[in-house]
């Protein structure tokens, strides 16, 4: 009678285990092969994480830098559309780079008006950084959200909360140049959250929205502060920070 074969495995994150049984009947069975198949992990031991995570967190740095740049790009082909700037101003604004010291001149847009290219630096430095938008707005996405990740974005928003009032900063870019918090050895401030830093604090969008909308109520024509400002919605929530 011809034999028939039967394959078991035990599959783990380190190994696999096989068995090889043949067997004419229930009575005549016997293992014709057994052993295991050793491999390294998907999982760091002494992390407890997976070694994926590591490369998801390139991934996702790769795509905020991608979203970034487009939303600069769909910025700047808004500025030519509605004539705030030719394409002479916008080649020259190219060649200069950007106002470096952008945080001071959001300061400035709040009580002066701007040029032309001051309020495309503004606007798309603030696009870029448009601060943490409440994800978990409902009790249902807390409950089903890592109480870890949770807590330290609780704390991040308590503790821009703590530093904007006890300052008593009239917008972002007034604290985070004025906070000693953000200060260094150079005129620029350092606001990122660095991976080993112990200092964690993430920015309301509300308030960056806040400020942007008190530097368009000084474009000269109001038409194009509403214009501008109905464009920038849809960057308010689009995805990415």
């Amino acid at each position: 009678m011809e034999r028939k074969y039967g394959i078991g495995l035990d599959i783990g994150i380190g190994s696999v285990g096989y068995a090889v049984i043949s067997r004419t009947n229930n009575l005549d069975a016997r293992i014709e092969d057994i052993g295991v198949r050793l491999f390294d992990s998907g999982e760091n031991i002494r992390q407890k994480a997976s070694n994926a995570q590591e490369r998801r967190g390139y991934r996702s740095t790769r795509r905020l830098l991608r979203r970034r740049k487009h939303r600069k790009e769909r910025i700047k082909k808004f500025f030519l559309k509605i004539k705030l700037m030719n394409e002479m101003q916008l080649k020259a604004w190219q060649e200069q780079n950007g106002n470096q010291n952008v945080l001071q001149t959001r300061i400035k847009g709040l009580n002066e008006k701007l040029t032309p290219e001051e309020i495309l630096d503004c606007i798309i430095h603030i696009c870029n950084r448009r601060g943490y938008r409440e994800f978990y707005g409902d009790d249902s996405k807390k409950d089903n959200a890592d109480k870890d990740e949770l807590q330290k974005i609780e704390g991040g928003l308590a503790n821009f909360d703590e530093i904007y009032q006890s300052g008593g900063y009239k917008s972002v870019a007034e604290m985070l140049i004025n906070a000693p918090v953000f200060k260094t050895e150079t005129s620029f401030a350092d606001y990122r959250n660095h991976k080993n830093a112990k200092r964690y604090i993430l920015i309301k969008r509300e308030f960056v929205k806040k400020e942007l909308e008190d530097i368009l109520m000084l474009i000269p024509i109001s038409l194009l502060g509403q214009r501008i400002e109905r464009k920038l919605k849809a960057y308010e929530y689009e995805k990415g920070q």
